[in-house]
């Protein structure tokens, strides 16, 4: 970004690593945080890292600079607000079949090897999604 920062930041980790999405941010940009598989990866509890997300959320309100910072929760969306939920699935998928967003994509692999693939994501040996392919049938 030359130094500029970036306009837009989602994390998926929360906890601790959402620091880096923050400094990150250009003035004006928008992070998002939307999960915290940091829990997964040696940082706490779920809830542990859920409330240290949260706490870290609220201190950089304060400190905002015009820089903005949310949650986003698909639980939240699907039981409160789904038309909202579906308003923003409709356009997500839409940005993905116009290719104005190209997710990116580590591994497609049969169902069968969800163990294997889950000890990858366990390992940090991921960059990107890991795509499970329906099971063979003979």
């Amino acid at each position: 970004t030359g130094g500029r920062g970036v306009d837009a930041c989602f994390d998926a980790v929360g906890g601790a690593q959402l620091a880096q999405g923050w400094a990150a941010l250009a003035s004006g940009g928008h992070l998002v945080s939307y999960g915290f598989a940091g829990s997964m990866f040696g940082q706490g509890s779920p809830a542990g890292v859920y409330l240290g997300t949260q706490l870290r959320m609220a201190g950089w309100r304060l400190v905002a600079r015009g820089r903005r910072i949310s949650f986003y929760s698909i639980e939240d969306r699907t039981t409160r607000l789904p038309a909202e939920y579906v308003a923003d699935l409709t356009e997500l998928v839409g940005l993905v079949k116009t290719h104005t967003i190209a997710p990116l994509v580590d591994a497609a692999i049969p169902i069968e090897q969800v163990p294997a693939a889950y000890h990858r994501l366990r390992q940090g040996a991921v960059s990107g999604k890991i795509i499970f392919t329906p099971a063979h049938r003979p």
